[in-house]
C-alpha cells in the first residue's frame, strides 16, 4: 500500500462490517511492550465461498522480520483452522522469501491463471497438472530458481 491509510481503508472496506468474525480469525503477534508486530488472519475465498479458507494478511514489521514469526503465525493459524476445508493464498511473484515459508507449510503452486475453478478441482488435478500457461511457468520457474538459491 502506498501509506498507512490506504491499507487502513483496504482493511475496513474488505473486513470492516465483520467484527465478530474478525475476533475469531485474526491473529496478531505483540512484543514484550505490548505492539503488534506480526498479523495473519484466515478468512473466506474472496465471494465468501464458506468452504474455501484463505491465508490472508501475512505481515511482520520490518525490524522483527527474520525472527521465524510469520512461520509461528501461520502454524498457529493452520493448526486452529485444521479441517477438511480448503485453503489457499495469493502471493506476488518477487515474494519469494514469502513462497519459501508457504512451501514448508505444504502449500503448492496452482497451475491455473484462474482462481475461482479452485473449489471444485480436486487436490490430486491441481498436482497434476501443467502450469496453463507460459506466463505462469516462467514465474513459478523463476521462483523456484530463487528459493533454491537461499
Amino acid at each position: 500500500f502506498e501509506s498507512v491509510k490506504a491499507a487502513c481503508d483496504a482493511f475496513d472496506a474488505e473486513f470492516g462490517n465483520n467484527l465478530e468474525l474478525l475476533n475469531e480469525r485474526l491473529l496478531f503477534v505483540l512484543d514484550k511492550k505490548g505492539n503488534k508486530i506480526g498479523t495473519t488472519m484466515m478468512w473466506f475465498m474472496e465471494g465468501y465461498q464458506k468452504n474455501v479458507l484463505r491465508l490472508h494478511w501475512v505481515a511482520v514489521v520490518p525490524k522483527h522480520q527474520g525472527k521465524k514469526l510469520a512461520h509461528a503465525m501461520i502454524k498457529e493459524i493452520l493448526e486452529k483452522y485444521q479441517s477438511t476445508e480448503r485453503i489457499y493464498l495469493t502471493t506476488q511473484v518477487k515474494n519469494y522469501i514469502a513462497i519459501s515459508i508457504y512451501y514448508k507449510f505444504g502449500f503448492i503452486p496452482y497451475p491455473f491463471a484462474d482462481i475461482s475453478r479452485f473449489p471444485y478441482l480436486s487436490l490430486e488435478k491441481i498436482k497434476n497438472a501443467n502450469f496453463e500457461n507460459d506466463q505462469l511457468k516462467t514465474a513459478w520457474s523463476l521462483i523456484k530458481l530463487k528459493i533454491s538459491e537461499r
